[in-house]
């Protein structure tokens, strides 16, 4: 039974009692009655029965309401219930003058036609005075109802009235009133009713209150256990146990509500699902290649430093192989850049099936891989890098059967005399070096290089050095953008979900490099703000399908869930210490100049510059984009709206300066 249900019968209940209880009082009282009628004399009851009943009290009593309250009040008011007042009086007054006539209760037939005549002239000029009022002449109403021809079918109509009211017997003021004999008995027979029927309204009302707490303690346990067996489920729910649904064996409005809240923590328990499932994508590509699937270069070198300090630590073998493929730029030359990722993908693929799997295989940049191997030898890693060659060798690769070839040069520590994690690379670097040399496809161990095996023991040459790290920079810098690529990339999977949101961030990234330029910002923040601006929207992959595409307006709750994605991008984004800086652009940029932005209400110069720059530029490519709930603006009224809001959605000088633009545009 639903909750209006219930209270609806407790109502009917206590209005049944109270029917019960006023039809037992009536009884008891119509019982008490009955002296009262059976001892009137029947001169009290001839004298009772003039009140109000008789010709003359209705032509007084109709005659205040038409002329003296309805008519005048509307005239000088101009109420519509005055007029309609005297709309539903009139009939009254016309029907007490015709039963008038029709019982012959007029006893002098020229007074009251005299009266009756009076009365048509007065109700004609109200009448008119109603008239005037609706045709806006409300001044002349008012004059009309104080001519002389009024007045004098006024005072005709009050003498007429006094006649009629001799010829019998009584004046008017008796007329409107009963005798004081027939009130003081009256008073008297109702104190003697009042005091008979005391005891029956004591009853009645200690029953009602009753039964009114019965329903009551019924209400409240059919009501306020399931909420409070509710609320237990919330807050274990709340506390990490996202197991618990709530089981109320209810057909109301808490029951249709416990439902509704399974069916959001059901969807709670989805979304942080799709949550983990985005965070291990985003995972993967922080540390692998987005070309080959191995691990990248970034990852490569934090490992190498982890495991050679470990190998030092625990004095155990560390190895490094570095594969170069020999002349590769000539198969992009001859068959595009789409074949050559297809190759290095095919030969990343192979070199994981000749390996361990505690060893570690990374593209280290370009058509160059390196494999760490743990606690292995020199030996042992010559065999591992041979197994290698000869896999790759016996298999062609792209769609056009190409054959290749590869070189590899190989480092061990302790063996090779490495002391530092880039003595290792520099090492592994002079035998691929040497490989090649020799005309490549083949392996080369540093141990077996005998100018190189001298060279060591005097360490790593100065040249060498900042060679090593000019190539490590290098390479750091293509890891760093070929990471931003793969972010870019994934961000792009938004517009599986929203079409529109992909093409909105290329256009807000063009608005607000704009921006940055014409403030003459430095290369590196226009940089920063490029950046931002294009994964400005990187959260919306937290964002339900639904949501992203309803055609209709959000709802408050989906309004809240959206609000979420600058946080949701943050997150994404903190674990990549390079990216740190763009963080605040991203979380901010839907604050506002008022401070009634979200998520953290800051205002004015407390938000962040770049984030002011991408708020104005996203905001003016939403209005002039179409949405699946409204049509886009055009150009001019986008820029009134800017400008409206300048000072307080937006930086008042961004807004100036973004405006400039637009009409240069």
């Amino acid at each position: 039974m639903k909750i209006r249900t219930k209270l609806l019968v407790g109502f009917a209940a206590i209005i049944f009692l109270v029917l019960l209880g006023g039809v037992l009082s009536l009884v008891q009282l119509d019982r008490m009655a009955q002296p009262l009628h059976s001892e009137m004399p029947q001169n009290i009851k001839a004298v009772s029965g003039l009140m109000y009943s008789d010709t003359l009290a209705q032509l007084i009593r109709y005659y205040d309401e038409v002329l003296t309250q309805s008519a005048r009040n509307y005239v000088f008011t101009h109420n519509a219930k005055w007029k309609n007042k005297f709309l539903e009086t009139e009939p009254k007054l016309n029907e007490v003058i015709q039963e008038a006539v029709e019982k012959g209760d007029v006893l002098d037939k020229r007074i009251f036609d005299g009266v009756a005549a009076a009365n048509r002239e007065l109700i004609g000029t109200d009448k008119k005075a109603l008239a005037l009022v609706d045709a806006g002449n409300g001044q002349e109403a008012a004059v009309l109802l104080e001519t002389g021809e009024y007045l004098k079918y006024k005072t005709a109509y009050e003498e007429g009235l006094g006649n009629y009211a001799k010829k019998r017997g009584r004046g008017i003021d008796e007329a409107k009133v009963p005798s004081s004999q027939i009130l003081i008995f009256m008073v008297k027979k109702v104190d003697t009713l009042i005091a008979s029927s005391r005891q029956i309204v004591i009853v009645f009302i200690a029953l009602v209150i009753f039964v009114a707490a019965l329903l009551f303690v019924f209400l409240a346990g059919s009501i306020t256990r399931p909420i409070l067996f509710l609320t237990k489920v919330v807050s274990r729910i709340s506390q990490g146990e996202l197991s618990e649904r709530a089981v109320v064996d209810s057909w109301d409005e808490i029951g249709d509500l416990a439902h509704s809240f399974n069916r959001m923590a059901d969807n709670l328990v989805e979304d942080i699902k799709n949550r983990r499932e985005v965070e291990e994508e985003l995972k993967t590509l922080i540390v692998h290649d987005s070309v080959t699937g191995l691990f990248n270069y970034k990852h490569f070198m934090d490992k190498l430093k982890s495991e050679f300090s470990r190998a030092d630590r625990m004095k155990n073998h560390l190895s490094l192989v570095m594969l170069d493929i020999d002349y590769f730029r000539s198969v992009n030359d001859v068959y595009g850049h789409k074949m050559g990722d297809l190759v290095l993908k095919q030969v990343g693929e192979e070199i994981l099936k000749s390996l361990r799997n505690y060893d570690l295989a990374a593209r280290y940049g370009g058509e160059e891989f390196a494999v760490l191997s743990p606690e292995t030898t020199a030996e042992q890693a010559g065999k591992l890098a041979q197994r290698v060659i000869d896999n790759l060798n016996a298999r062609v690769f792209g769609d056009n059967n190409i054959k290749l070839k590869f070189s590899i040069g190989v480092a061990n520590y302790p063996a090779d005399k490495a002391t530092r994690d880039v003595d290792l690379l520099i090492l592994a670097d002079r035998a691929l070096a040497k490989a090649k040399e020799e005309g490549g496809n083949k392996v080369c161990l540093y141990g077996s290089v005998s100018e190189a095996g001298a060279a060591v023991q005097n360490g790593v040459t100065d040249v060498e050095m900042n060679e090593l790290q000019k190539k490590i920079d290098k390479l750091q810098e293509r890891a760093n953008q070929s990471l931003v690529e793969s972010i870019i990339a994934f961000a792009k999977t938004i517009e599986a979900k929203d079409h529109y949101t992909w093409e909105h961030v290329e256009n807000v990234v063009l608005y607000a490099t704009k921006i940055a330029k014409r403030l003459k910002l430095p290369e590196w923040q226009v940089e920063q703000i490029r950046r931002a601006a294009t994964l400005h929207d990187l959260g919306k992959v937290g964002i339900k399908e639904e949501i992203l595409n309803k055609q209709s307006r959000l709802t408050e709750i989906e309004y809240e869930e959206i609000k979420q994605h600058p946080r949701i991008a943050a997150d994404i984004l903190r674990p990549l210490h390079f990216l740190h800086d763009i963080i605040p652009l991203v979380l901010h940029h839907h604050e506002m100049w008022n401070g009634e932005g979200y998520p953290f209400g800051l205002k004015g110069e407390e938000i962040p510059l770049g984030a002011r720059i991408i708020a104005v530029a996203d905001v003016y490519q939403a209005l002039i984009s179409d949405r699946p709930y409204r049509k886009s603006f055009t150009k001019e009224e986008a820029m009134d709206i800017l400008a409206k809001n300048s000072g307080t959605k937006f930086d008042p000088e961004l807004v100036e300066l973004f405006l400039e633009i637009v009409r240069e545009d």
